[in-house]
């Protein structure tokens, strides 16, 4: 399997920085919610602080547990439930708690493009390679232009099994550096090769 350790390590540190960022807006969000929610959250926050994810954890439940919440109520307790879980190594609860934030539509575009790659990221280290594919579609359909993830999309094809995806996105690639007189990349050629073999493409 072609795997780069490279971007593993940068996407867990873009994923981190951006979604205990995310969190720590928590605070003066929490300043205009009901006491049963905000009083809850802000302790949250603190316990996060602390790295006491557990208990982190317990103070949201706490405040998903008022009654009659409010979109912004149940908006704001789900950015500090995937910042608890991001922190503690709970990928999963973490993804679904950014998709249900992304799918909300109460972010900015910036911010959500900054958690759409945060996203991305988190589905790739969970080998969840379809669902990264998806979301670094999205990333750059919204406007994203870290190069980094143009790389994050085609180790995904690859790891899906999308030879397909992976043979159109990379023979462009390869054309244009054999016509500026640049040397591809090796791992791209070992992944259209591999692509190839697994077609039976004895001409590619």
């Amino acid at each position: 399997m072609i795997e780069s350790t490279s971007i593993k390590m940068r996407l867990a540190a873009a994923a981190c920085g951006a979604l205990f960022a995310f969190a720590l807006t928590t605070n003066a969000a929490a300043q205009s919610l009901r006491p049963e929610v905000g009083k809850p959250l802000q302790a949250a926050q603190d316990l996060l602080k602390a790295h006491r994810y557990a208990d982190a954890m317990a103070k949201v439940r706490e405040a998903d547990g008022a009654a009659n919440k409010s979109s912004n109520e149940s908006f704001t307790i789900e950015r500090m439930r995937g910042a608890i879980a991001s922190a503690s190594g709970d990928t999963g609860t973490a993804i679904r708690s950014y998709e249900a934030i992304v799918a909300s539509g109460k972010l900015a575009p910036a911010e959500q493009l900054r958690m759409v790659q945060a996203i991305a990221g988190m589905t790739y280290q969970a080998r969840e390679y379809s669902k990264a594919a998806t979301w670094t579609q999205r990333y750059f359909k919204e406007g994203g232009t870290d190069p980094q993830m143009r790389s994050v999309l085609v180790q995904s094809y690859y790891l899906a099994g999308d030879c397909a995806s992976v043979s159109r996105q990379l023979q462009g690639d390869i054309q244009a550096a054999d016509s500026a007189g640049r040397a591809p990349p090796e791992e791209q050629l070992q992944m259209l090769a591999s692509c190839y073999v697994k077609a039976k493409d004895n001409n590619g």
